[in-house]
C-alpha cells in the first residue's frame, strides 16, 4: 500500500480503472454522478459527501504464478530451483546451459520462492495420496470399480470413474471408503494444493 495520499480527482481516476481506494473513513467502493461517496467501514455501507483529499490508492498484490515456469527464462535472469527432498532451494542465474535445461525439462525452474514452496507441498501431497492403502492405477478388470477423488461444492469426495484418463496423476481406489480414508488422512485443506499448479 502506498503511504502517499491523493486528492479526490486522482482517487476517482484510480477507482474508474479498477484500483482499490481507501480513506480513513473506510474503503471507497464507488462515487456516483452526484459525487456522493459510498464507503464500507467494515460493517455497513454509507453514503457521504466525498472529502477533497486523504485517499490512498492500494496497489493489488501480484498474483503468484503456481507451478514451474512454462517458458525458459532469458539469459541472465534469476530463477529458483528445488535442490533437495526437504524443499531446499537455490536462487541461480539462467545461462541456458545443460544443467539449466535439465532443470527446465523436469519442471524444476520457478519464478518465485512462493511458487517453488507450493510445488514442494504439492509433490508431498501427491506422494502421500499414492501411499494411501488401496491406491493404484486404473484397472479395466470387469470385477473392479475405479473410485477416485473428486472436488465438490464444500470439499472433497469420492466418485466412480470407469473410464481411464490418459494423464493419470491422482490414483484410483477399490472402494469409496478407501477414498474417504485418504481424504481424511491427508485433510481436505492440504488436498486443495492440488487445485493450483
Amino acid at each position: 500500500m502506498s503511504d502517499k495520499t491523493v486528492d479526490l480527482k486522482t482517487a476517482m481516476e484510480a477507482l474508474a480503472i479498477g484500483k482499490h481506494v481507501t480513506h480513513p473513513r473506510g474503503v471507497l467502493t464507488e462515487i456516483d454522478k452526484t459525487l456522493t461517496l459510498k464507503i464500507n467501514n467494515g460493517s455497513y455501507d454509507y453514503y457521504a459527501a466525498p472529502p477533497t483529499n486523504g485517499y490512498t490508492i492500494v496497489e493489488p498484490e501480484p498474483e503468484i504464478q503456481y507451478g514451474p515456469m512454462r517458458v525458459k527464462p532469458k539469459d541472465g535472469n534469476k530463477y529458483i530451483t528445488i535442490i533437495d527432498a526437504n524443499g531446499g532451494m537455490l536462487l541461480t542465474t539462467w545461462r541456458d546451459d545443460r544443467l539449466d535445461n535439465v532443470r527446465f525439462s523436469i519442471g524444476n525452474v520457478f519464478a518465485t520462492e512462493a511458487a517453488a514452496w507450493h510445488e514442494v507441498e504439492r509433490r508431498k501431497v501427491f506422494h502421500e495420496l499414492w501411499c494411501q492403502p488401496g491406491a493404484r492405477g486404473y484397472s479395466n478388470n470387469g470385477n473392479r470399480d475405479n473410485y477416485t477423488l473428486h472436488r465438490a461444492v464444500g470439499g472433497w469426495t469420492w466418485g466412480s470413474d470407469n473410464s481411464p484418463r490418459s494423464n493419470l496423476i491422482i490414483p484410483y481406489f477399490n472402494t469409496s471408503i478407501e477414498v474417504l480414508d485418504a481424504i481424511n488422512a491427508i485433510t481436505p485443506e492440504r488436498l486443495n494444493v492440488l487445485l493450483k499448479g
